[in-house]
């Protein structure tokens, strides 16, 4: 099989998106070593790849990749099993000083900059770009190298983070927006549509650089998924996935009063607004989405839909570790 070469942004997503379960992976993390040519000729480069909240996987096999696991990390915690087992998949498997390139959808890209975030990774790697898709910032930190975050204008996802709603500057801090046909038709082909489309994305890179030539070769058959299985103690009961569970929802009871106190202060009506909007959106992305109308195809997930448009082929991942 030939290689594969990552030009533009919605080259990039796409091989995020490998990662769904609908994609044929086994696990939402997707790692490849490759070569990375920003212009001075190709560098050798390991590109991990991190897919959003996946409401089939959480079914089949309880991965850390549901509702639960998308507030909590949107608050900010890495003591979450979907970047535990990203952090040991890039320990285990790239050499040290190896260089690396992040990509995340949505939740992917909020454990993505995690990854770039964290003291032990910045020590052994060059972590040389995080590029997110559709994804809030977390709390600025000392991340290693470029983060680009991408986010089309219909999507509110990229601003979903509480601060953004008390410091409106916040939502948009580094965010890269684009007006697309996708900004009109709903929150669900914003938010999994758009970053596939190069009409739209395809003026950036592949390390999300707008205007930006640098490329990331691969061999597509040397591609390997990881899983991210939850955590021994949230596995006392399955997640719907379809509404926050009552710990998430306590969860981010419990934030508001430390995000409010520390960015502005908030009355009592205010925080129970800022927390409704939250779960929409949360509840918005996760909800099933129908086929369009006499198109003949069977109801989707919103990541079934993303990867089809993606065009990722089942088991079309290499192999699996």
């Amino acid at each position: 099989m030939p290689e594969t070469t990552l030009d533009d942004a919605p080259d990039l997503a796409r091989f995020a998106y490998g990662g769904y379960y609908s994609a044929g992976s086994t696990g939402p993390i997707s790692m490849v070593e490759g070569r990375i040519d920003r212009g001075d000729g190709p560098e050798a480069v390991t590109l991990v790849g991190l897919s959003d909240l996946d409401v089939a996987r959480v079914r089949d096999s309880d991965q850390a990749v549901g509702v639960r696991e998308s507030v909590i990390v949107g608050l900010g915690s890495s003591d979450n099993a979907y970047f535990e087992a990203a952090k040991a998949a890039i320990q285990e498997n790239v050499e040290p000083g190896s260089m690396i390139v992040l990509a995340g959808h949505s939740l992917g890209g909020m454990v993505a900059q995690q990854l770039a975030d964290d003291r032990d990774l910045k020590d052994q790697y060059d972590i040389v770009s995080t590029v997110t898709f559709g994804s809030p910032l977390l709390r600025p930190g000392q991340r290693e190298g470029d983060v680009r975050r991408l986010g089309d204008a219909g999507d509110p996802v990229p601003q979903l983070r509480l601060e953004g709603f008390l410091v409106p500057w916040w939502r948009d801090f580094g965010l890269h927006r684009e007006f697309s046909r996708y900004s009109t038709r709903g929150i669900l082909a914003a938010h999994n549509e758009s970053y596939l489309d190069p009409e739209v994305w395809g003026r950036y890179d592949a390390l999300g650089v707008r205007g930006g030539t640098s490329t990331v070769t691969y061999d597509p058959e040397a591609v390997c998924s990881f899983e991210a299985p939850r955590m021994p103690q949230t596995l006392e009961r399955r997640s719907d996935v379809t509404t926050p569970e009552p710990e998430v929802r306590e969860a981010l009871l419990r934030s508001v009063p430390e995000i409010t106190t520390r960015l502005a202060e908030a009355g009592p009506d205010e925080r129970q607004e800022l927390l409704q909007q939250a779960r929409e959106v949360l509840a918005a992305v996760a909800l099933p989405t129908e086929a369009t109308p006499g198109d003949g195809a069977a109801t989707e997930t919103p990541e079934v839909r993303a990867v089809h448009l993606a065009s990722v082929e089942p088991q079309g991942l290499g192999r699996d570790v």
